[in-house]
Parts: C-alpha cells; structure tokens; sequence
C-alpha cells in the first residue's frame, strides 16, 4: 500500500479489536483439533477463532480514487464518482449510497488511522474525496439518517 496515494484510513475501534491474537490462538487450536483429533468442537472453535482474526483486515481505505472497504469474508470496491450521497445511520455507521447498486453501510470504519478523527469526520472526508474525484453528491445531510434501500446491512460486521 503506498502512502503517497493512500488518503483516508479507518477501523473499528479498540474495544472490538482486542480479540485479534485470541482470535488466532483459538483458530490455531480449532485447526489443531480438527487436523489431529477430529473433534466436532473444532469447527466451532475455527468459526470464533476467524471471527477474532479477522479484526486484522477489517477496515476502509481510499487509494486514489477507490474506496476499498473490506469485511470479514468480503471486498467491496467503490470508485468516488460513482458515490452519490455519503451518510451516517442513526447507530453511528458510515454508509455511502452510489449511483447504482446498494448501500454500503461501513461498520468497520469508526476511527481514522491516518490522522486524528472518528465517524463525523470520516464522513466528512468521505464526502470531500468524492467531491475532488468528480462525484455528483446529494447535498450533505443535516442529522443521522437511515442508509437507503437496498443496503448491506451485515457487512463489515
């Protein structure tokens, strides 16, 4: 990733990722169990051990003029003009409505990596990037407001 090109940054939060290392402990263990005992625990563990490493890769990053935001499981890229409204749900989710296709609610995204700043100001800056990528946006939302339909309503959980 080049830092030259990389201009927003984001993650959850702390508290959600301090599961990270137990996450691959108790992964290795399910592998462990699976490989040599056979154990129908062992799934079970692997399921809770990805669900802890995977605070690793969860995030949002805008690399040019992409938004790359990634899940657990998956990778949604977005070009910036292709955005058309850039909100933030009443739980405090970022969510970016492009022109065609559904909603991204960024769950993953509440704290700025790059510099100082949480959600307010990830949409913000979401908003100023799509701007200078060339995105015709919706005037900016004055309060917290529900993404609209159809939306992703358990990515990046």
């Amino acid at each position: 990733m080049d830092p030259e090109l990389t201009t927003l940054i984001a993650k959850p939060r702390a508290w959600q990722r301090w599961f990270q290392w137990p996450g691959v402990f108790i992964l290795g263990v399910g592998l462990w169990s699976l490989v040599f005992e056979f154990e129908p625990v062992a799934l079970g563990l692997m399921v809770l051990g990805f669900w802890g490493a995977s605070e690793f890769w969860r995030g949002v990053r805008v690399t040019g003029d992409t938004l790359i935001a990634q899940g657990r499981v998956s990778r949604r890229t977005l070009p910036l003009s292709e955005v058309r409204q850039v909100g933030t749900g009443p739980m405090g989710a970022v969510w970016v409505r492009p022109r065609e296709g559904r909603t991204l609610v960024l769950h993953m995204a509440e704290i700025r990596l790059d510099v100082e700043g949480a959600v307010p100001d990830i949409e913000a800056r979401l908003r100023e990037l799509a701007e200078e990528a060339g995105a015709d946006l919706e005037p900016a939302l004055e309060d917290r407001a529900s993404p609209p339909k159809p939306y992703t309503p358990f990515f990046g959980w």
